[in-house]
Protein backbone atom coordinates (compact mmCIF):
# COMPACT_ATOMS: atom_id res chain seq x y z
CA UNK A 1 0.00 0.00 0.00
CA UNK A 2 1.27 3.45 -0.90
CA UNK A 3 2.10 5.87 1.87
CA UNK A 4 -0.20 8.85 2.26
CA UNK A 5 1.14 11.94 0.53
CA UNK A 6 -1.50 14.29 1.96
CA UNK A 7 -0.18 16.86 4.38
CA UNK A 8 -3.12 18.94 5.43
CA UNK A 9 -3.74 21.34 8.28
CA UNK A 10 -6.29 24.07 8.68
CA UNK A 11 -5.13 27.61 8.03
CA UNK A 12 -6.90 28.49 11.28
CA UNK A 13 -4.14 26.81 13.32
CA UNK A 14 -1.05 27.68 11.29
CA UNK A 15 -0.22 30.47 13.74
CA UNK A 16 -0.04 27.85 16.52
CA UNK A 17 2.72 25.78 14.92
CA UNK A 18 5.70 27.67 16.34
CA UNK A 19 7.94 25.78 18.81
CA UNK A 20 7.68 26.54 22.51
CA UNK A 21 9.78 29.44 23.73
CA UNK A 22 13.07 28.65 25.54
CA UNK A 23 11.68 29.76 28.90
CA UNK A 24 8.80 27.28 28.59
CA UNK A 25 11.14 24.49 27.52
CA UNK A 26 13.24 25.28 30.59
CA UNK A 27 10.22 24.76 32.86
CA UNK A 28 9.48 21.42 31.18
CA UNK A 29 13.06 20.32 31.86
CA UNK A 30 12.87 21.51 35.46
CA UNK A 31 9.72 19.46 36.10
CA UNK A 32 11.61 16.31 35.13
CA UNK A 33 14.44 17.00 37.57
CA UNK A 34 13.00 18.93 40.54
CA UNK A 35 14.93 19.94 43.63
CA UNK A 36 14.31 17.87 46.75
CA UNK A 37 16.17 18.64 49.99
CA UNK A 38 16.54 14.92 50.77
CA UNK A 39 16.58 13.06 47.48
CA UNK A 40 17.74 15.52 44.78
CA UNK A 41 19.66 18.46 46.20
CA UNK A 42 21.09 19.29 42.76
CA UNK A 43 17.69 19.46 41.07
CA UNK A 44 16.14 22.50 39.43
CA UNK A 45 14.30 25.11 41.50
CA UNK A 46 11.56 26.48 39.30
CA UNK A 47 10.27 30.01 39.99
CA UNK A 48 8.93 30.45 36.46
CA UNK A 49 5.52 28.74 36.75
CA UNK A 50 2.68 30.61 38.47
CA UNK A 51 1.70 27.99 41.02
CA UNK A 52 1.25 28.06 44.77
CA UNK A 53 2.89 25.05 46.41
CA UNK A 54 2.84 26.58 49.89
CA UNK A 55 -0.61 25.47 51.07
CA UNK A 56 -1.21 22.27 49.12
CA UNK A 57 -1.02 20.23 52.34
CA UNK A 58 -4.09 21.97 53.74
CA UNK A 59 -6.13 21.18 50.63
CA UNK A 60 -5.04 17.57 50.20
CA UNK A 61 -6.35 16.69 53.64
CA UNK A 62 -9.64 18.45 52.99
CA UNK A 63 -10.14 16.98 49.51
CA UNK A 64 -9.81 13.45 50.92
CA UNK A 65 -13.24 14.00 52.45
CA UNK A 66 -14.82 15.69 49.40
CA UNK A 67 -14.83 12.92 46.80
CA UNK A 68 -17.49 10.49 48.02
CA UNK A 69 -19.40 10.92 44.77
CA UNK A 70 -22.89 9.74 43.92
CA UNK A 71 -23.86 8.03 40.67
CA UNK A 72 -25.48 11.20 39.33
CA UNK A 73 -22.03 12.84 39.14
CA UNK A 74 -21.07 10.41 36.39
CA UNK A 75 -23.80 11.70 34.07
CA UNK A 76 -24.31 14.87 32.04
CA UNK A 77 -25.26 18.09 33.80
CA UNK A 78 -25.72 21.75 32.94
CA UNK A 79 -22.78 22.65 30.67
CA UNK A 80 -22.39 25.96 32.51
CA UNK A 81 -21.66 24.02 35.68
CA UNK A 82 -24.04 22.17 37.99
CA UNK A 83 -26.50 24.30 39.94
CA UNK A 84 -24.99 23.37 43.34
CA UNK A 85 -21.50 24.25 42.06
CA UNK A 86 -22.58 27.62 40.66
CA UNK A 87 -24.49 28.39 43.87
CA UNK A 88 -21.35 27.84 45.94
CA UNK A 89 -19.29 29.97 43.55
CA UNK A 90 -21.94 32.71 43.77
CA UNK A 91 -21.64 32.58 47.54
CA UNK A 92 -17.83 32.79 47.34
CA UNK A 93 -17.99 35.79 45.02
CA UNK A 94 -20.63 37.48 47.18
CA UNK A 95 -18.60 37.00 50.35
CA UNK A 96 -15.06 37.76 49.20
CA UNK A 97 -15.28 39.74 45.95
CA UNK A 98 -18.55 41.54 45.14
CA UNK A 99 -19.93 42.02 48.67
CA UNK A 100 -23.43 41.84 47.22
CA UNK A 101 -25.72 39.16 45.87
CA UNK A 102 -24.48 37.41 42.71
CA UNK A 103 -26.90 35.99 40.15
CA UNK A 104 -25.97 32.35 39.48
CA UNK A 105 -27.35 32.69 35.94
CA UNK A 106 -24.36 34.91 35.18
CA UNK A 107 -21.84 32.28 36.31
CA UNK A 108 -20.23 30.02 33.72
CA UNK A 109 -17.66 27.37 34.63
CA UNK A 110 -14.96 26.14 32.26
CA UNK A 111 -11.50 24.55 32.20
CA UNK A 112 -9.45 27.36 33.77
CA UNK A 113 -9.09 31.14 33.55
CA UNK A 114 -7.27 30.94 30.21
CA UNK A 115 -10.27 29.08 28.83
CA UNK A 116 -12.58 31.73 30.31
CA UNK A 117 -10.67 34.53 28.59
CA UNK A 118 -10.64 32.61 25.30
CA UNK A 119 -14.43 32.21 25.49
CA UNK A 120 -14.98 35.89 26.21
CA UNK A 121 -12.75 37.06 23.37
CA UNK A 122 -14.42 34.58 21.03
CA UNK A 123 -17.89 35.80 22.00
CA UNK A 124 -17.28 39.53 22.31
CA UNK A 125 -14.85 40.39 19.52
CA UNK A 126 -14.27 39.84 15.81
CA UNK A 127 -11.10 38.37 14.32
CA UNK A 128 -8.46 41.10 14.10
CA UNK A 129 -9.99 43.28 16.82
CA UNK A 130 -7.44 44.77 19.19
CA UNK A 131 -7.27 44.11 22.94
CA UNK A 132 -5.40 46.69 25.03
CA UNK A 133 -2.94 44.89 27.30
CA UNK A 134 -0.81 46.89 29.76
CA UNK A 135 2.81 45.73 30.02
CA UNK A 136 4.54 44.02 31.67
CA UNK A 137 2.00 41.21 31.47
CA UNK A 138 1.52 37.49 32.05
CA UNK A 139 2.89 35.95 28.81
CA UNK A 140 -0.02 33.50 28.51
CA UNK A 141 -2.41 36.38 27.84
CA UNK A 142 -1.03 36.56 24.30
CA UNK A 143 -2.21 33.02 23.54
CA UNK A 144 -5.56 33.69 25.26
CA UNK A 145 -6.12 36.64 22.93
CA UNK A 146 -4.67 35.23 19.71
CA UNK A 147 -5.11 31.48 19.96
CA UNK A 148 -8.69 30.80 18.85
CA UNK A 149 -10.41 34.19 18.72
CA UNK A 150 -7.61 35.48 16.46
CA UNK A 151 -7.71 38.90 18.11
CA UNK A 152 -4.69 41.20 18.28
CA UNK A 153 -2.86 42.10 21.52
CA UNK A 154 -2.24 45.85 21.61
CA UNK A 155 0.59 46.38 24.08
CA UNK A 156 0.39 49.46 26.32
CA UNK A 157 3.79 50.52 27.63
CA UNK A 158 3.62 52.04 31.13
CA UNK A 159 4.92 55.45 32.20
CA UNK A 160 4.06 55.30 35.90
CA UNK A 161 6.43 54.44 38.73
CA UNK A 162 7.22 50.75 39.31
CA UNK A 163 6.06 49.98 35.76
CA UNK A 164 2.41 50.85 36.52
CA UNK A 165 0.26 52.03 33.63
CA UNK A 166 -1.67 55.29 33.65
CA UNK A 167 -4.93 56.23 31.96
CA UNK A 168 -2.86 58.51 29.73
CA UNK A 169 -0.96 55.43 28.51
CA UNK A 170 -4.21 53.75 27.49
CA UNK A 171 -5.41 56.93 25.80
CA UNK A 172 -2.16 57.34 23.87
CA UNK A 173 -2.20 53.77 22.57
CA UNK A 174 -5.88 53.92 21.63
CA UNK A 175 -5.29 57.12 19.66
CA UNK A 176 -2.32 55.55 17.85
CA UNK A 177 -4.49 52.58 16.86
CA UNK A 178 -7.30 54.74 15.59
CA UNK A 179 -4.88 56.79 13.52
CA UNK A 180 -3.38 53.61 12.02
CA UNK A 181 -6.74 51.98 11.36
CA UNK A 182 -6.32 49.18 13.93
CA UNK A 183 -9.71 48.53 15.56
CA UNK A 184 -9.59 48.25 19.35
CA UNK A 185 -12.59 46.76 21.11
CA UNK A 186 -11.49 45.72 24.61
CA UNK A 187 -9.17 46.26 27.57
CA UNK A 188 -7.82 43.30 29.57
CA UNK A 189 -6.77 43.97 33.16
CA UNK A 190 -5.22 41.69 35.77
CA UNK A 191 -5.76 42.72 39.40
CA UNK A 192 -3.98 41.70 41.55
CA UNK A 193 -1.37 42.11 38.88
CA UNK A 194 0.87 39.45 37.35
CA UNK A 195 3.86 40.14 37.40
CA UNK A 196 3.95 43.36 39.44
CA UNK A 197 1.93 42.30 42.48
CA UNK A 198 -0.18 45.46 42.90
CA UNK A 199 -3.94 45.73 43.33
CA UNK A 200 -6.02 48.38 41.60
CA UNK A 201 -7.80 50.77 43.96
CA UNK A 202 -11.49 51.62 43.88
CA UNK A 203 -10.70 55.03 42.40
CA UNK A 204 -8.49 53.52 39.70
CA UNK A 205 -11.16 50.99 38.74
CA UNK A 206 -13.87 53.66 38.65
CA UNK A 207 -11.72 55.83 36.38
CA UNK A 208 -10.92 52.90 34.10
CA UNK A 209 -14.59 51.93 33.75
CA UNK A 210 -15.48 55.54 32.98
CA UNK A 211 -12.73 55.65 30.32
CA UNK A 212 -13.65 52.33 28.67
CA UNK A 213 -17.30 53.40 28.49
CA UNK A 214 -16.40 56.76 27.00
CA UNK A 215 -14.51 54.85 24.30
CA UNK A 216 -17.09 52.05 23.82
CA UNK A 217 -14.67 49.32 24.90
CA UNK A 218 -15.39 45.99 26.56
CA UNK A 219 -13.59 45.59 29.92
CA UNK A 220 -12.44 42.16 31.06
CA UNK A 221 -11.01 41.98 34.58
CA UNK A 222 -9.01 38.90 35.56
CA UNK A 223 -9.03 38.64 39.38
CA UNK A 224 -7.43 35.21 39.58
CA UNK A 225 -5.23 36.27 42.56
CA UNK A 226 -8.07 38.03 44.38
CA UNK A 227 -7.86 35.93 47.56
CA UNK A 228 -4.05 36.07 47.67
CA UNK A 229 -3.56 39.60 49.02
CA UNK A 230 -0.88 39.13 51.69
CA UNK A 231 0.12 42.71 52.53
CA UNK A 232 -1.54 43.93 55.74
CA UNK A 233 -1.69 47.46 54.34
CA UNK A 234 -3.50 46.42 51.13
CA UNK A 235 -7.07 45.40 50.37
CA UNK A 236 -8.54 43.59 47.41
CA UNK A 237 -11.07 45.73 45.53
CA UNK A 238 -13.05 43.69 43.02
CA UNK A 239 -14.67 45.19 39.95
CA UNK A 240 -17.84 43.51 41.23
CA UNK A 241 -17.76 45.62 44.40
CA UNK A 242 -17.05 48.85 42.52
CA UNK A 243 -20.04 48.47 40.19
CA UNK A 244 -23.51 47.70 41.51
CA UNK A 245 -24.24 46.28 38.06
CA UNK A 246 -21.54 45.21 35.61
CA UNK A 247 -23.77 45.99 32.63
CA UNK A 248 -23.18 44.60 29.15
CA UNK A 249 -19.57 45.73 28.87
CA UNK A 250 -17.74 44.59 32.04
CA UNK A 251 -16.85 40.93 32.61
CA UNK A 252 -15.22 39.14 35.55
CA UNK A 253 -12.84 36.15 35.42
CA UNK A 254 -11.53 34.01 38.28
CA UNK A 255 -10.23 30.48 38.81
CA UNK A 256 -9.41 27.97 41.56
CA UNK A 257 -5.89 27.61 40.07
CA UNK A 258 -4.13 30.24 42.14
CA UNK A 259 -6.12 31.16 45.26
CA UNK A 260 -6.84 27.49 45.99
CA UNK A 261 -3.56 25.99 44.66
CA UNK A 262 -5.46 23.88 42.11
CA UNK A 263 -4.00 24.66 38.69
CA UNK A 264 -4.27 20.99 37.73
CA UNK A 265 -8.01 20.69 38.36
CA UNK A 266 -8.84 23.17 35.57
CA UNK A 267 -11.80 25.05 37.06
CA UNK A 268 -12.33 28.63 35.90
CA UNK A 269 -15.22 31.07 36.26
CA UNK A 270 -16.81 33.77 34.11
CA UNK A 271 -19.34 36.19 35.55
CA UNK A 272 -21.16 38.37 33.04
CA UNK A 273 -24.42 40.31 32.99
CA UNK A 274 -24.47 40.54 29.19
CA UNK A 275 -27.57 38.49 28.29
CA UNK A 276 -26.49 37.80 24.70
CA UNK A 277 -23.15 36.47 25.93
CA UNK A 278 -25.00 34.38 28.50
CA UNK A 279 -26.99 32.76 25.69
CA UNK A 280 -23.80 31.88 23.79
CA UNK A 281 -22.08 30.58 26.92
CA UNK A 282 -24.87 28.10 27.57
CA UNK A 283 -23.44 26.10 24.63
CA UNK A 284 -19.70 26.79 24.37
CA UNK A 285 -18.61 25.23 27.71
CA UNK A 286 -19.66 21.90 26.17
CA UNK A 287 -16.16 21.91 24.62
CA UNK A 288 -14.26 22.86 27.78
CA UNK A 289 -16.36 21.99 30.81
CA UNK A 290 -15.24 21.13 34.33
CA UNK A 291 -15.56 17.42 35.11
CA UNK A 292 -18.45 16.32 37.30
CA UNK A 293 -16.05 14.79 39.81
CA UNK A 294 -14.15 18.09 40.16
CA UNK A 295 -17.37 20.08 40.48
CA UNK A 296 -18.62 17.72 43.18
CA UNK A 297 -15.40 17.98 45.21
CA UNK A 298 -15.18 21.78 44.91
CA UNK A 299 -18.87 22.19 45.77
CA UNK A 300 -18.32 20.24 48.96
CA UNK A 301 -15.14 22.20 49.76
CA UNK A 302 -16.80 25.59 49.26
CA UNK A 303 -19.82 24.58 51.33
CA UNK A 304 -17.54 24.47 54.38
CA UNK A 305 -17.35 28.20 54.93
CA UNK A 306 -15.24 27.85 58.07
CA UNK A 307 -12.60 25.88 56.17
CA UNK A 308 -12.58 28.40 53.30
CA UNK A 309 -12.11 31.30 55.70
CA UNK A 310 -9.33 29.57 57.64
CA UNK A 311 -7.62 28.42 54.45
CA UNK A 312 -7.56 31.91 52.95
CA UNK A 313 -6.18 33.31 56.20
CA UNK A 314 -3.44 30.67 56.54
CA UNK A 315 -2.56 30.80 52.85
CA UNK A 316 -1.99 34.56 52.90
CA UNK A 317 0.20 34.17 56.00
CA UNK A 318 2.33 31.59 54.20
CA UNK A 319 2.51 33.75 51.09
CA UNK A 320 3.73 36.72 53.12
CA UNK A 321 6.30 34.70 55.06
CA UNK A 322 7.74 33.19 51.87
CA UNK A 323 7.72 36.56 50.13
CA UNK A 324 9.75 37.99 53.02
CA UNK A 325 12.30 35.14 52.74
CA UNK A 326 12.88 36.06 49.10
CA UNK A 327 13.03 39.77 49.88
CA UNK A 328 15.60 39.18 52.63
CA UNK A 329 17.77 37.19 50.20
CA UNK A 330 17.46 39.85 47.50
CA UNK A 331 18.22 42.64 49.97
CA UNK A 332 21.32 40.78 51.16
CA UNK A 333 22.50 40.42 47.56
CA UNK A 334 21.75 44.05 46.70
CA UNK A 335 19.11 43.16 44.09
CA UNK A 336 16.39 45.82 43.62
CA UNK A 337 12.76 44.73 43.24
CA UNK A 338 9.28 46.20 43.04
CA UNK A 339 7.44 45.77 46.37
CA UNK A 340 4.54 43.33 46.03
CA UNK A 341 1.28 43.23 47.97
CA UNK A 342 -0.62 40.34 46.38
CA UNK A 343 -0.27 37.34 44.11
CA UNK A 344 2.80 35.16 43.75
CA UNK A 345 5.45 37.38 42.16
CA UNK A 346 8.50 39.51 42.71
CA UNK A 347 9.54 41.72 39.80
CA UNK A 348 13.30 42.03 40.28
CA UNK A 349 16.16 43.84 38.58
CA UNK A 350 19.21 41.65 37.91
CA UNK A 351 21.00 44.30 35.87
CA UNK A 352 23.96 44.24 38.31
CA UNK A 353 24.83 40.83 36.85
CA UNK A 354 24.76 42.06 33.23
CA UNK A 355 27.58 43.76 31.31
CA UNK A 356 25.05 46.32 30.06
CA UNK A 357 21.29 46.72 30.05
CA UNK A 358 20.31 44.95 26.81
CA UNK A 359 17.86 42.14 26.06
CA UNK A 360 20.71 40.10 24.60
CA UNK A 361 22.51 40.26 27.95
CA UNK A 362 19.24 39.48 29.72
CA UNK A 363 18.88 36.31 27.66
CA UNK A 364 22.50 35.35 28.43
CA UNK A 365 21.95 35.82 32.17
CA UNK A 366 18.70 33.86 32.10
CA UNK A 367 20.48 30.97 30.36
CA UNK A 368 23.27 30.99 32.96
CA UNK A 369 20.78 30.92 35.81
CA UNK A 370 19.06 27.94 34.21
CA UNK A 371 22.12 25.94 33.18
CA UNK A 372 24.60 26.77 35.94
CA UNK A 373 22.56 27.64 39.02
CA UNK A 374 19.63 25.43 37.95
CA UNK A 375 17.25 28.20 38.96
CA UNK A 376 14.41 29.01 36.56
CA UNK A 377 12.84 32.48 36.42
CA UNK A 378 10.85 34.30 33.74
CA UNK A 379 12.81 36.85 31.67
CA UNK A 380 11.21 40.27 31.50
CA UNK A 381 11.47 40.30 27.73
CA UNK A 382 8.68 37.70 27.40
CA UNK A 383 6.49 39.89 29.66
CA UNK A 384 7.21 42.83 27.32
CA UNK A 385 9.22 44.71 29.91
CA UNK A 386 10.17 48.15 28.67
CA UNK A 387 13.59 47.84 30.30
CA UNK A 388 16.04 44.92 29.96
CA UNK A 389 17.31 43.19 33.07
CA UNK A 390 14.05 42.63 34.91
CA UNK A 391 12.86 39.13 35.75
CA UNK A 392 9.71 37.62 37.27
CA UNK A 393 10.15 35.29 40.24
CA UNK A 394 7.17 33.21 41.35
CA UNK A 395 8.05 32.96 45.03
CA UNK A 396 5.10 30.67 45.89
CA UNK A 397 6.29 27.88 43.57
CA UNK A 398 8.73 26.40 46.11
CA UNK A 399 9.26 26.25 49.86
CA UNK A 400 11.06 28.98 51.85
CA UNK A 401 13.91 26.50 52.35
CA UNK A 402 14.20 26.00 48.59
CA UNK A 403 14.24 29.77 48.15
CA UNK A 404 17.30 30.11 50.36
CA UNK A 405 19.05 27.32 48.42
CA UNK A 406 18.18 28.97 45.11
CA UNK A 407 19.49 32.42 45.97
CA UNK A 408 22.62 30.91 47.51
CA UNK A 409 23.23 29.11 44.21
CA UNK A 410 22.78 32.37 42.29
CA UNK A 411 25.15 34.21 44.61
CA UNK A 412 27.80 31.49 44.29
CA UNK A 413 27.43 31.37 40.51
CA UNK A 414 27.88 35.11 40.13
CA UNK A 415 30.77 35.15 42.57
CA UNK A 416 32.62 32.43 40.64
CA UNK A 417 32.07 34.27 37.36
CA UNK A 418 33.46 37.52 38.80
CA UNK A 419 36.66 35.71 39.82
CA UNK A 420 37.33 34.46 36.29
Amino acid sequence: MEKSQVVQISSRVEHLLQPFSPHLEASFAAWKDPFDPLHNVQGYINFAVAENKLSVDLLLEKLKHCRNISGSVLGYDDMRGSEPFRKQIANLLSTYFFHRLVDIDGIFCCAGAGCALDLLFYCLLEEGDGVLLPAPYYPGFIHDIEGRARCKPVIVEPTGSHFRFQLADLEKKLLECRQSGQPVKALLLCSPNNPLGFTLSREELENIVSWTRQNSLQLIVDEIYGLSVFSKSSKMVSIGSVLEHLGNDVHFVWSFSKDFCMSGLRAGVIYTENHEIRKALRFLPYFCGVSGDTQFALTKLLSDSEFVQSFIRENTIRLYETYRVHCDCLDKMGIPYVPSEAGFFIWMDLNKYMASRTFENERTLWKSLFEKAKVVVTPGEVCHSTQPGWFRCCFSAASPEAAKVAWNRVEQMMSSQEKK
